[in-house]
């Protein structure tokens, strides 16, 4: 009985993550227009693209590339990567997907060392730090290409050009390194927003779950986490339990559904609920 009670709310917030998803990527692809205008891309949208876009670049799709100096098309794919992050370069492995864990990380959004860098943007204007290439360069190849990937939506793909490298104030280098001339070599990642199979993987459900461990056996059901479920009341809860949540052992026989910010157990393991912040980029009725 609690499993089915567990599941319902579990498909109810489904659904309308779903409902929200499509009104954030309408008002992402207007917001695209605009740029296409001349307009100023959304931060708090460009943030959903990149949480967005990650997944798919790991998820071993093939995409449409063109190079930038001569706008000739490839296709690009990489294998089916796991999630990694680091905060230090030396941290990351060769041939493994990584993101730094600061946001502000200067030049790049991910790695795939030695030769690949990532950087996501919903803007046509998009200038490389050189700080953030020279702190890489112990992680990339001492001679030979070093692909630069701008990662953007389809409708960007077109109009996008080669971008200037910049100093750390953001303004444009007179006096760039020479082993950035000689091997970054830079591109452009057309990602369709708009295909049936993305349009999937960019439900909350998606870019909430990435950031969540998977949990789960062989023979347990994985149920994870959409939302914080404050709404519901304690007449609403089919539970036994009135234990403290920060008291509740990791491993339990029940599930257990706090009010508001606790944990979410189900199958004998615990899951926190993130903090609003984590699960929310809310600006102008906007929340993913």
């Amino acid at each position: 009985m609690q499993l089915d009670y567990v599941m319902k709310i579990y498909l109810d917030i489904l659904v309308e993550a779903k409902a929200k998803t499509m009104m954030i990527t309408n008002k992402l692809f207007m917001n695209l227009d605009e740029v296409l205008n001349g307009g100023k891309s959304n931060s708090v949208l460009g943030s959903y693209f990149e949480s967005i876009a990650h997944q798919m670049l790991r998820s071993g799709w093939e995409f449409q590339i063109h190079f930038l100096d001569t706008k000739k098309k490839y296709t690009f794919k990489l294998s089916q990567q796991d999630e990694h992050r680091f905060s230090n370069i030396n941290e990351t492995k060769n041939e493994m997907y990584y993101q730094p864990i600061d946001k502000t990380f200067p030049s790049i959004d991910a790695i795939y060392a030695p030769d690949t860098l990532f950087q996501m943007t919903t803007s046509l204007n998009h200038n490389i730090k050189m700080i953030g290439l020279n702190k890489l360069q112990s992680k990339l190849m001492k001679t030979g290409d070093i692909d630069f990937y701008f990662v953007v939506p389809a409708q960007l793909f077109d109009n996008y050009k080669k971008q200037n490298y910049a100093t750390i104030k953001d303004v444009i280098a007179t006096n760039v390194n020479p082993w950035i001339i000689e091997q970054i070599k830079q591109y452009v990642l057309r990602i369709d927003l708009g295909s049936e199979d993305s349009l999937a993987r960019m439900s909350s459900t998606a870019t909430i779950e990435e950031r969540i461990s998977t949990l789960s056996t062989a023979d347990e059901p994985l149920i994870t986490p959409l939302a914080r479920i404050s709404t519901l009341s304690t007449a609403d809860k089919p539970l036994t339990d009135d234990a403290d949540p920060s008291t509740v052992p990791a491993k339990r026989s029940s599930s257990y559904i706090e009010r508001g910010e606790g944990i979410f157990l189900i199958a004998g393991q615990s899951i926190t609920f993130f903090s609003s912040l984590d699960l929310s980029i809310c600006e102008d009725s906007i929340c993913v």
